[in-house]
């Protein structure tokens, strides 16, 4: 280190005072430009790289439309839209499936509501002969 050291200050020696102000501004001027200009350039970098990245992002548009299309419209019943209309279709059929159970649900209440009143009668019936046959 002390050779370059002896080496700046013999080349420094040779200088005229001319070229040592010329010298001392470019230094001067050399730092107060890294010291004023990294965040700047900081900055640069950053809108750089989110240049970079959009372009990439662009350059792949094409294929990510291309694979969303294939998914929203037929192709054989891989894409979400044959999932859509084999749900569709289930859930139609299962409409009319719970209605046929409604219907058969409803036809057993009437039927239990008819048995209920059947054995209502009969207990009555009963009720009455033993009351009629304990007395006699």
């Amino acid at each position: 280190m002390g050779t370059f050291i002896d080496a700046l200050l013999a080349w420094w020696a040779t200088l005229h005072p001319d070229q040592w102000l010329w010298w001392v501004a470019l230094v001067v001027a050399a730092i107060f430009i890294i010291w004023k200009g990294w965040p700047a350039f900081r900055k640069f970098v950053g809108i750089l790289s989110r240049g970079v990245k959009l372009v990439d992002t662009l350059a792949d548009l094409p294929d990510d439309l291309a694979a969303i299309r294939h998914e929203l419209e037929h192709n054989g019943g891989g894409s979400v839209k044959d999932a859509v209309a084999r749900t569709e279709q289930a859930i139609a059929e299962m409409r009319g499936d719970v209605a046929d159970v409604r219907g058969d649900v409803g036809h057993v209440r009437r039927q239990v509501a008819s048995l209920k009143t059947s054995l209502a009668k009969t207990n009555r019936r009963l009720d009455t002969n033993f009351n009629e046959g304990s007395t006699t």
